[in-house]
């Protein structure tokens, strides 16, 4: 919906309430609800934000189903880069989600409204691709070039000869890449010079690199730019709280027979970069440490105890459908909870 239409959308409900004549109370109080001196009224701005959230969250679908406009959309963008930015080439641009660079998206930017809409309501929400724990299939996947992860108190390495030469010669794309690059077994004969005999080194030069000792050097050196939130060496947690693949498959079976299920206290990250994305994501709160567990009392940690989860709630067509929950861990126990929840609260 445009501003235009919005806007006129607010005039008439504006017009309605008060019989054509002047508001006598601010259109904040009239959405707020009920009980606090408000008249719900529909919100037509977060309306329309909630739907055009819809979009960026297609676009971020970065699996096989990746929509085919999304691609068309990764051009475009990568395209729309301010050159004061420089980013040397396409190899370089991935996502503008999960690296440093950002599009131009003001009004005068050659990107269509239509993609600087949908990347204006993804800031505007503060979509982010932040777990607390990444997984080592998450670090892998992330590009390499860019990262949004890298700690820019370093001295980052993303243009220069030696990281031409790992995206041209190498085709090295993400960390995983780099990470197996570097990490290279060196042939019998290895020595740190740039005519190395050994096989890895020849291989090397074979696909143009001048001096493969140097070149891995440099990417070293770009791996250990990132956080430890995004290193590969960097795992976080390491308790015995996650459940076993025998325990997952107990709750999948459990789910379809109603019984009870072993709560999951894992705190790691799937391997699916589109699974990650979160809205309304706190900048201030955003570690760039592995998160950790508190430390917790093993014995207790391995008592049993079962809590149930009830709900209810009525007409979802509802603008203001009004829902109850309760989580009940036992007779008396200070930590039941019975409450309602109404509309979008």
């Amino acid at each position: 919906m445009t501003e235009e239409v919005t806007t006129l959308i607010k005039r008439k409900i504006t017009k309605f309430l008060w019989d054509d004549t002047s508001s006598m109370v601010s259109a904040q109080t009239m959405l707020s609800q009920v009980t606090s001196g408000g008249m719900e009224i529909l919100d037509i701005q977060a309306r329309n934000d909630a739907i055009g959230l819809m979009k960026p969250k297609s676009y971020l679908t970065l699996d096989d189903s990746h929509p085919r406009w999304a691609k068309v959309a990764d051009i475009l963008i990568n395209k729309s880069i301010p050159k004061s930015q420089n980013i040397p080439d396409d190899i370089s641009r991935v996502n503008t989600l999960l690296q440093t660079w950002t599009p131009a998206i003001q009004n005068t930017s050659k990107l269509p409204s239509s993609l600087r809409d949908m990347l204006k309501t993804a800031m505007k929400y503060r979509v982010d691709l932040n777990p607390p724990s990444p997984s080592p299939d998450l670090r892998n996947q992330m590009p390499i070039w860019y990262h949004k992860g890298q700690d820019e108190s370093k001295h980052l390495q993303n243009n220069g000869k030696w990281a031409k030469c790992q995206r041209i010669n190498h085709e090295i794309q993400t960390v995983g890449e780099m990470y197996t690059y570097v990490n290279e077994t060196h042939g019998l004969r290895h020595f740190p010079r740039s005519n190395c005999a050994c096989q890895p080194c020849r291989r090397a030069r074979n696909k143009g690199c001048e001096n493969p000792t140097k070149c891995r050097k440099a990417a070293q050196g770009l791996l250990g730019t990132l956080h430890l939130k995004w290193k590969l060496t960097e795992l976080g947690d390491t308790d015995t709280l996650s459940l076993n693949e025998n325990e997952i498959q107990q709750n999948i079976q459990a789910r379809d027979t109603g019984s009870p299920l072993l709560f999951n206290s894992n705190i790691m990250s799937s391997s699916m970069l589109t699974d990650e994305f979160r809205v309304f994501v706190n900048p201030e709160e955003v570690s760039m440490r592995n998160a950790i567990r508190d430390d917790y009392d093993e014995q207790q940690a391995n008592e049993e105890l079962t809590v149930s989860v009830w709900g209810a709630q009525g007409d979802a067509k509802c603008e203001n459908v009004k829902a109850t929950f309760a989580i009940w861990y036992g007779e008396n126990d200070p930590r039941n909870v019975i409450s309602r929840a109404r509309g979008n609260s």
